[in-house]
């Protein structure tokens, strides 16, 4: 289903997606999703910037960084930004008067918002007394009314500071959504239930203070109050979880019963989403080049973190069913928890361990292993030659023949497996080296052109491997099954 040329953000009900023409239903009212997280480093700029990204593919989005500490998408889009570009922290710290806080274009429908202006930054001391200040959730609600009102934003995502802050509990008040971004370690995991115990805590006195806004003021009539009339509490301020970075060393299956553990005995007051909204695997290629362009989903729209990226974004995005008719293949390997294809399909170069190996280079170890099944055969002719109506002539056919199919249907599967996905992978990596070496129209010096090469060598040699190894695993396993029947004599 696709929306007719030139149309408005907020003017009819469905959204387009770009090419693919998939259908979204937004709502009139716009969607405010934040990102927190319980301690610094576990990604979360990352995605948030590339959700953003994408979901300026639904509709007019804005990406505010909240982060005055840190202040990670302000350095993202720094050569963006210009010089007297207003930030956050202005808002946020002044009187209710936004008309100089201008959102800028970094993107086609993606807008962004420094955290602190470059040209006049906030002091340490004020900085500090901004992000304890109990009643900060007053002053956000009239910003993010101010900007939804004035620019007509149909998403609006906040980046917030990995810790426990005033700043990111008022962003979690003011959210349909709020996503804390985790990561598959126990330090992160203290953090990540100290982060709910702070929310719990300081909830309840952030929403009185929201309620209790002056009449007649800015803060009157704004979109949070017209969604609060007409949904339930209970449809509001949700919490999901993202696991960022898996690493191929952890099973997918306990990592997942951990944090359903954690959703099922927490015994807070906080709306948990009852299982882990998306496990994002680890792809050194595009954590490496985070700094050289924020946007990596746009130049690798195949990898797995774009991919995931598009799960979530139905989810958070899309409540109605009848609107998924072509994102319903993606909802299915969402059911299936898409086994996050760190374990099952990508074979990391970064991160191989032994039985990677094995399966990366399957093709020759099937080159080796042929020649010692011949081997074998020969030898046994060898021995049987000179007695053909013996005992052991009448086992050779059987024997081999099995040892032939049981060999090589378990040990082909797994090779077969690994090199499709290693294949894909290595595209995958070229093709985004490619694209970011175009967006960036740097000049190339030995060392990069050496690399480019590198890259484009290992994605013809892995691409040999299934094109090679799927028909000879399968003429070893016809043959032996023959073999073993008898129909092919030795």
């Amino acid at each position: 289903m696709r929306s007719p040329r030139g149309w408005k953000p907020t003017s009819s009900k469905f959204r387009a997606s770009g090419k693919e023409g998939t259908a979204f239903a937004v709502s009139v009212n716009p969607l405010v999703i934040s990102f927190v997280s319980g301690k610094g480093g576990v990604g979360k700029t990352s995605l948030a910037a590339n959700f953003a990204w994408l979901c300026g593919r639904v509709g007019k989005t804005v990406l505010i960084d909240l982060d005055f500490q840190n202040q990670g998408a302000t350095g993202l889009f720094l050569a963006l930004l210009p010089t007297d570009a207003c930030g956050a922290s202005d808002a946020l710290a002044g009187p209710n008067d936004f008309s100089r806080c201008e959102p800028i274009r970094v993107e086609e429908n993606v807008f962004f918002i420094p955290a602190i202006p470059l040209h006049n930054p906030l002091e340490y001391s004020k900085m500090a007394d901004l992000m304890r200040d109990p009643a900060l959730v007053v002053r956000l609600r009239a910003f993010l009314n101010y900007l939804q009102s004035r620019f007509l934003f149909d998403i609006l995502i906040l980046d917030c500071h990995g810790g426990l802050d005033y700043v990111s509990v008022a962003a979690h008040a003011l959210s349909d959504e709020t996503v804390v971004v985790t990561e598959a370690d126990t330090v992160t995991f203290n953090g990540t239930l100290e982060l709910l115990d702070f929310y719990s805590a300081q909830r309840s006195s952030l929403e009185t203070a929201a309620i209790g806004a002056v009449a007649g003021s800015v803060l009157e009539t704004p979109m949070f109050e017209a969604r609060q009339r007409a949904e339930p509490p209970e449809s509001t301020g949700r919490i999901s979880f993202v696991v960022n970075r898996l690493p191929s060393k952890y099973r997918f299956r306990d990592v997942d019963s951990t944090y359903t553990r954690l959703i099922a005995n927490y015994g807070g007051d906080l709306r948990l989403r009852p299982s882990v909204l998306s496990f994002i695997p680890e792809e050194n290629f595009l954590a490496e080049s985070f700094g050289e362009y924020p946007f990596c989903v746009k130049l690798a729209p195949t990898s797995v973190v774009a991919r995931k990226l598009q799960l979530m974004m139905t989810d958070l995005i899309v409540p109605d069913p009848s609107t998924m008719r072509s994102y319903r293949p993606l909802r299915r390997l969402r059911s299936k928890r898409y086994r996050s294809k760190v374990r099952e399909i990508v074979v990391s170069a970064e991160s191989r361990n032994t039985k990677n190996i094995i399966y990366a280079f399957g093709w020759l170890w099937t080159l080796f292993s042929a020649a010692m099944v011949a081997l074998i055969c020969f030898s046994f002719w060898g021995v049987a030659h000179p007695h053909p109506d013996g005992f052991l002539d009448f086992f050779l056919n059987p024997l081999l023949g099995v040892f032939i199919v049981l060999f090589f249907l378990p040990f082909g599967y797994y090779c077969v497996r690994a090199q499709f996905g290693l294949m894909f992978y290595y595209n995958s990596v070229y093709r985004f080296r490619r694209a970011l070496i175009r967006t960036t129209g740097s000049p190339l010096n030995l060392w990069q052109k050496l690399s480019l090469v590198r890259l484009w060598l290992l994605r013809l040699g892995s691409a040999i491997g299934p094109l090679f190894l799927l028909p000879m695993t399968l003429i070893y396993i016809v043959g032996g099954a023959l073999i073993a029947l008898r129909f092919v004599p030795l």
